[in-house]
């Protein structure tokens, strides 16, 4: 429990930064009323995310959904404008709190849909709070990040990752490749994980401009030490382009759908393991953006 005491004594040192910053403005907080957001109607879809060198599973995605399993799409055109960041958040933390309750012991993997430079201080504070009292370390709390533009110019980039170092906490950019890549923010993010857009992995064997696009973002994350998740892999043939090279992890309904208010099991993971896997032992452990 040592890690979970340092955690809240960090969070502390945060929290008082935070407070006193947010007093001195007199202004509300982005997440002051976020438990006006306790009685809205939503649940949990967990997805397992696997490595494939090792056949195990690595980590889950907590996926949105409505309380009848709807589309996270249904719950999400709902919010009004000015409630998207709390809302957020409220995600978020009700996530960890989910996860907990299903006896998850993996990394949770967190969507990040409306974070923002200006929020992220409260949104850390809030959500190292909740994992803290749930049992769950930061060290098992992954951050997806969908879209680096929201972060604004390079230089507030550069000053979000500095940011987002101090609290240890690691960072998926997600559905990466999907439109314009922009490999200058990827570098300068440097996060721990990059979800490939599913539009890439689908049928990736048999299209070679797709195949050029992933090999060039594959090697670019190798050199900036960067894992990768072949993400919405539906059957053998995308697996074993994407294992043959060099992408690790895993995500899709070949291993399992996302299930509501439950952990499901991942399937093939045995086979995957007896047959072994390209991925080159440099890519066994999972790599710090903030070493």
């Amino acid at each position: 429990m040592a890690g979970i005491e340092d955690q809240k004594g960090m969070t502390a040192m945060f929290q008082s930064d935070y407070s006193h910053a947010h007093s001195a403005n007199q202004t509300e907080g982005p997440f002051d009323r976020i438990h006006e957001m306790d009685d809205l109607s939503f649940s949990f879809a967990f997805q397992p995310i696997v490595e494939g060198r090792a056949g195990k599973v690595v980590g889950y995605e907590a996926l949105v959904r409505g309380v009848a399993g709807q589309p996270a799409s249904s719950i999400l055109s709902s919010i009004r404008p000015e409630n998207r960041e709390r809302f957020d958040q409220a995600i978020r933390l009700r996530a960890i709190r989910e996860a907990s309750r299903l006896g998850i012991r993996k990394p949770l993997h967190l969507n990040c849909t409306w974070l923002s430079p200006e929020n992220l201080p409260a949104a850390m504070i809030g959500m190292l709070n909740v994992a803290a009292t749930c049992g769950i370390s930061r060290e098992d709390l992954v951050l997806e990040l969908q879209n680096l533009d929201q972060f604004g110019t390079l230089e507030e980039l550069a000053a979000l990752r500095r940011r987002m170092s101090e609290f240890r906490i690691r960072v998926l950019v997600d559905q990466f490749g999907a439109g314009r890549a922009d490999l200058a923010r990827l570098a300068i993010l440097r996060p721990d994980m990059v979800k490939l857009d599913r539009r890439l992995v689908s049928g990736i064997h048999r299209g070679r401009g797709r195949q050029a696009i992933v090999a060039g973002i594959v090697a670019m994350c190798r050199s900036l030490e960067i894992r990768v998740v072949g993400l919405g892999v539906e059957d053998a043939a995308e697996l074993n382009w994407l294992s043959a090279n060099n992408v690790g992890l895993f995500q899709g309904f070949y291993f399992a759908e996302p299930e509501v208010n439950r952990m499901p099991e991942a399937r093939r993971l045995s086979k995957m393991s007896r047959s072994g896997s390209t991925i080159e032992a440099a890519f066994a452990g999972t790599a710090s953006a903030f070493n």
